[in-house]
């Protein structure tokens, strides 16, 4: 298939920074090809380049969808680029599974797609570093047998004998009950098996929505998926992790299901630690019979000991009433560390991207959120991150899409997100002093500057309380003037400001509590 290269688009100016991270932080939406809707969905890093795959389109209604996988050097600029088109295959590509690297250097997914008459189904691409198109294999007809339509796929993985394995979420279209399909293909991607797992009971646990699969051993693979009430959850009937070990061949070998979960929605990001057992995060919401069923979610992370029992649980933030949040990916530092990225939302702040840092005993280490503040204050802006992998300097990458709905002047709307940090997940250079109280100067935060200063497109502030309370900060000219304003509703969050239409000149950052107090003043520099 021929290769087509894309001009990429960068919104925003990449600033050139100090070696400060060993490799340059980067905080940017990128736009693919003019089209009005990207997403970034995997990351690998290596020694020289960072290799991206996702999706672009056209909002509204997301058409003209196609596959790419970029290269990007350190500095966030693009070398080479991958796409299928569309118009190229005649298909219109509608969710990716996390992209893998292959036993022979190259790069393979599974995307559902869908052909004009033809219900959705699945197509499995392969890809070169370049972005050249090795091989694809569309199954127009996989799921027909069953009735099923394809709807999320999952976690794709390779043997050594180069077979892969893989999952995805279906639908019967007779009575639109939901599945887990296991499925095996030989190393050019063609199909050789599948096996259809269903719910516990066609009427009320008549959902079984697959999340996670990891490689258990040699022969033995585990799938993670949520039972699913279809309706309105009661005190017998609710939403539960379910985890499925089975062979190659997809024979059930061992089941559990953790009934003692108020509301499992999510559980993503399934990883097997050193001692046998197992690590995946995701969101869990609460049980309210006088409220509909469930009202309030929260963040967590869980950890099954090698029995599959579970053995502890971290959850984060305050349970809000918006559902939309989620843990979606667990990347292992080394045996006793890890990373959690995904996002988060509550009633008073902005949607922010999310990254924390944990240990295999359940201690959260650090928690980090990046946000990038829009033009106006009043704007609805949405961060959410998909993936991270870890950057030879030790610090973090990670993709998402970053969406800022009131931004009509260039190309507005929903764009790829990618965004790198250093081994404490700082934007700043030095924001970890103020959560682990290095600083001398907790109280005014001096030791932890806006950043870059002087500043030529971007500014970062990183905003941290001991004693957490919603704050307010102003950015004010020389001369007391008011140029930007917003509100901090979260605590350890990293917020960029576009600071490129500024006049040249000395700015001011006023930090202020919801009485007024001053919490902190910082002065920078606009050339």
């Amino acid at each position: 298939m021929t290769k087509l290269l894309l001009h990429i688009t960068l919104i925003g100016s990449l600033f050139q920074l100090p070696n400060l991270f060993g490799q340059p932080p980067i905080n940017e939406r990128y736009v693919i090809d003019d089209e009005t809707y990207s997403v970034f969905s995997t990351v690998f890093s290596n020694d020289s380049c960072y290799y991206v795959s996702g999706l672009q389109g056209s909002i509204p209604s997301f058409t003209n969808a196609s596959s790419a996988l970029a290269k990007y050097r350190f500095d966030g600029t693009i070398e080479n680029l991958g796409v299928i088109h569309n118009d190229t295959l005649g298909i219109a590509f509608m969710n990716m599974s996390h992209m893998i690297k292959t036993i022979d250097g190259n790069f393979t997914h599974i995307a559902i797609a869908q052909k004009s008459g033809i219900p959705s189904s699945f197509i499995f691409v392969k890809m070169n570093p370049n972005g050249d198109t090795l091989l694809t294999n569309y199954y127009s007809e996989f799921y027909s047998s069953d009735g099923l339509i394809g709807k999320n796929p999952g976690k794709l993985i390779q043997k050594s004998d180069g077979t892969f394995y893989g999952f995805v979420s279906v639908q019967r279209e007779d009575d639109l009950r939901g599945a887990t399909v296991f499925y095996k293909l030989n190393e050019n991607g063609v199909l050789l098996d599948y096996n259809i797992y269903y719910g516990l009971d066609p009427i009320y646990y008549r959902i079984l929505n697959p999340h996670g699969l990891v490689k258990y051993n040699d022969d033995e693979f585990i799938i993670l998926a949520s039972l699913q009430k279809p309706s309105v959850p009661t005190e017998e009937q609710r939403f539960h992790t379910k985890l499925i070990k089975v062979n190659s061949e997809g024979e059930i070998l061992e089941e559990h299901t953790y009934w003692d979960d108020p509301l499992s929605f999510d559980c993503k990001g399934l990883t097997k630690t050193p001692d046998g057992g197992l690590l995946y995060c995701g969101r869990i919401g609460q049980y309210f019979p006088d409220f509909g069923g469930y009202n309030d979610y929260k963040l967590r992370i869980v950890k099954l000991n090698s029995d599959f029992e579970e053995e502890w649980e971290i959850e984060l933030g305050e349970y809000t009433i918006l559902s939309y949040l989620g843990f979606n990916q667990i990347k292992p530092i080394n045996d006793s560390e890890y990373v959690a990225v995904g996002f988060h939302t509550t009633s008073e702040d902005y949607q922010t991207g999310i990254l924390v840092k944990f240990n295999l005993s359940g201690e959260k280490i650090w928690e980090r959120r990046y946000r990038k503040i829009p033009h106006y204050g009043s704007e609805i802006a949405q961060h959410r991150l998909y993936d991270v992998d870890i950057t030879p300097d030790n610090g973090f990458v990670m993709v998402g899409d970053a969406i800022n709905h009131y931004e009509t002047e260039d190309l507005p709307g929903q764009k790829a997100w990618l965004i790198k940090v250093d081994s404490f997940g700082c934007l700043v250079p030095g924001c970890h002093e103020l959560d682990l109280g290095i600083s001398e100067n907790i109280t005014n935060y001096e030791s932890v500057p806006v950043y870059p200063n002087p500043a030529t497109n971007s500014l970062f502030y990183y905003h941290h309380q001991d004693n957490f309370e919603p704050v307010q900060v102003t950015i004010f000219s020389a001369n007391g003037q008011t140029v930007q304003t917003w509100q901090i509703n979260t605590n350890d969050i990293t917020c960029e400001v576009d600071v490129s239409d500024f006049q040249v000149g000395m700015y001011i950052l006023k930090v202020t509590d919801k009485k007024g107090v001053v919490l902190e003043t910082q002065q920078f520099v606009k050339e």
